[in-house]
């Protein structure tokens, strides 16, 4: 499954936009909803929760051993990763998370920041792209 991402990676670049985000903010945990197979931010952000209700998603987050094996090897901090997937919706679902999140990443996957900013720590920033 590693490879669908390498190969979803070098048609959606975004290493240098998580490397700078990462280093000007000094965010060490992220919400991703949305995230499909994006795993890049991990390289990154030592602490990651993805959320995704796409079937293929899921799928893709069951290879853990082949996911923390790649994050590992290309990861740019020190501290051990922490990547967690939790399959659901963002918008209908009722998550049970942490609501002390450095970032919310939004790409592509609608109005992200109206159903998670309330998991969004004081000070904490909501990236997204021009989509909304």
């Amino acid at each position: 499954m590693i490879e669908l991402y390498k190969e979803y990676s070098k048609k959606i670049d975004r290493f240098d936009l998580y490397k700078n985000v990462a280093n000007f903010f000094d965010i060490k945990k992220a919400l991703y909803p949305g995230s499909y197979i994006d795993i890049t931010p991990s390289l990154y952000i030592e602490n990651v929760l993805y959320i995704d209700n796409y079937k293929h998603t899921s799928k893709f987050f069951n290879d853990k051993k082949s996911i923390f094996y790649y994050i590992d090897n290309h990861k740019i901090y020190d501290n051990s990763s922490e990547v967690n997937f939790l399959f659901a919706d963002y918008i209908s679902d009722n998550l049970d998370i942490d609501y002390d999140f450095d970032l919310i990443i939004s790409q592509y996957a609608g109005f992200v920041s109206f159903y998670t900013k309330k998991y969004l720590k004081v000070g904490g920033i909501i990236l997204c792209n021009d989509s909304h």
